[in-house]
């Protein structure tokens, strides 16, 4: 493992997040706004609630111990939640409360992590910048708690990870804008930001490129199985051979092996499963829901990008979008009411929440790329116009083999001038390489395993290179986000604006605040300003 633990920056639901334990802020009385209630049985809360409509813990459900500022409370979903009393402690608090959970949630997670061949990793919010004492103090407040656990992670807690989920792309902003400051803009030459040597310079040119065209907005993304590991789903593979146990006669792994492609695996199953009242979709259905979205899923739906694709159909990702303090994501081809600037995902082998929907036997697979040209035309504009970034994805599926095929037939023999994407992937594979050359770059997070190493040994370096995945990401996200979206929000205190002209532009505020002019230009310097995150309603 590497010698310091890592945080990462999402913009999320807290209580949605695939993690080992998570820190629910309160003040000194375990007063729970209405954000939070849902988390709680009704049982768990006074019936008395307070003027802004918040409710206390009942102190029946709690051991509280004066001299904490954090203590435990239950599991929710299997994933052990503390109880924060941070209100009314300041930037004090704050850090000495960032420790305390560091150090329960340390040890309550860490063996269950380590039989795992991984870290913990531990998910707290912005404290104190909802409803709490630093709501117009954002700045002073978020960077107390970043350098504390910066510190943290980097001395006595280097062996866990931490997730800091903001409420919105304004919290987000700021919260990456501090993190940019941390490593002087600069962090290929910085230890929060240091990959596997082989590939590092390698990686932060990929990354500053990635996160270029984020900004332009030229990228798309494509996600496949992997993504949807972090939250506990269970690969293709393993779902057949779960599945084969349920069928008349049973299926075995090996008769599952035989046939040599996962969708003749299926249709097996299929039949088989007819026998016993129930179908692969039902099967499968029940194996893929889920309410907790991955790392993964919540570093890519904080990118600054609107167009999704995925071979998954699980509905994590729509989670982790609908969950992100935007109106969510829409699905294709469901949604009907696609617009321009919409955020969008293409399921390319259905979902489990449309019955009849899933795309799994061979069959399914012909049917599909028949019935749905236009949706694959879809696929095939995206590689054309846009740098397509791979992540979980093998580059294995018959359809992404036919799209591509497609696509350079419609260059008539030419030789592309630029790869059409890049594959985010977890070990260097030169023959996969060279195969793709010129048509997609491959990034390796580490080198391939050596042969005949241990299954133990595997699943440490498996680890680390997932890991590694979810620092890239986090990388291009912090690289990409735009850092301009808080500036002009007067809840961040005067100490977070380090752009020369925010004075100038607090000065065309107070112009134009309260205003209703009608004219073209006047309402695009009302936008430009909204962007910013001033508020231009009369004071």
């Amino acid at each position: 493992m590497q010698a310091r633990g890592h945080l990462y920056v999402i913009d999320g639901n807290l209580t949605k997040v695939a993690c080992d334990a998570w820190l629910l802020p309160t003040d000194e009385l375990f007063s729970i706004t209405t954000k939070w209630q849902h988390v709680f049985d009704e049982t768990e809360l006074s019936t008395v609630r307070s003027g802004n409509g918040s409710r206390r813990v009942n102190p029946r459900m709690i051991t509280d111990d004066p001299t904490s500022l954090v203590i435990p409370f239950r599991d929710v979903d299997g994933i052990p939640v503390f109880l924060g009393k941070i209100g009314g402690t300041g930037e004090q608090g704050f850090r000495r409360a960032a420790r305390e959970f560091l150090e329960l949630g340390r040890k309550a997670t860490l063996n269950v992590a380590t039989a795992e061949h991984r870290r913990p990793v531990l998910a707290l919010n912005h404290l104190g910048t909802g409803h709490g004492g630093a709501r117009d103090k954002k700045w002073s407040a978020l960077g107390a708690l970043t350098e504390v656990l910066d510190e943290l992670l980097s001395t006595e807690f280097a062996d866990i990870d931490v997730v800091l989920v903001a409420w919105g792309s304004v919290a987000e902003s700021a919260s990456q804008d501090i993190r940019l400051q941390l490593c002087n803009h600069d962090p290929a030459n910085d230890i929060r930001w240091k990959f596997h040597p082989r590939f590092h310079d390698l990686l932060m040119d990929k990354a500053h490129e990635i996160a270029g065209d984020l900004k332009s907005r030229q990228v798309s993304v494509f996600m496949g199985a992997g993504v949807s590991a972090g939250a506990g789903l269970k690969s293709w593979d393993d779902l057949l051979v779960d599945i084969g146990k349920m069928t008349v006669p049973v299926t075995t792994r090996t008769e599952i092996q035989t046939m040599h492609d996962n969708r003749d695996a299926a249709a097996l199953l299929e039949r088989r499963l007819e026998t016993s009242g129930t179908s692969l979709q039902k099967e499968l259905t029940k194996r893929l829901e889920g309410n907790h979205y991955s790392l993964q899923h919540g570093l890519l739906a904080s990118l600054p990008c609107t167009e999704f694709i995925t071979t998954n159909v699980d509905s994590l990702f729509e989670i982790a979008c609908t969950q992100s303090g935007t109106t969510g994501i829409k699905e294709i081809p469901i949604s009907q009411d696609l617009r321009v600037g919409d955020r969008w995902l293409l399921k390319l082998h259905g979902s489990v929440d449309r019955e009849g929907s899933l795309v799994f036997t061979r069959d399914n697979y012909i049917d599909s790329f028949r019935s749905k040209r236009a949706l694959m035309g879809l696929v095939q504009s995206m590689l054309l116009t846009r740098h397509m970034v791979f992540v979980g994805y093998g580059l294995r599926d018959e359809d992404f083999h036919e799209l591509v095929y497609e696509v350079r037939s419609a260059f008539e023999g030419r030789t592309l001038t630029s790869p059409i994407g890049t594959v985010l992937a977890l070990f260097e594979d030169e023959a996969r390489s060279d195969l793709w050359k010129g048509i997609v770059d491959i990034v390796p997070m580490r080198p391939r395993p050596a042969d005949g190493i241990s299954d133990t040994d595997f699943r440490f370096e498996f680890q680390a290179a997932v890991r590694e995945l979810e620092r890239y990401l986090d990388l291009i996200g912090m690289l990409s986000v735009d850092t301009s979206k808080y500036i002009l929000d007067s809840t961040y205190d005067t100490a977070g604006s380090q752009d020369p002209a925010t004075e100038d532009l607090a000065k065309i505020v107070e112009i134009v605040r309260g205003k209703s002019h009608q004219s073209s230009a006047w309402r695009q310097l009302q936008h430009l300003l909204e962007s910013l995150g001033a508020d231009l309603r009369e004071l």
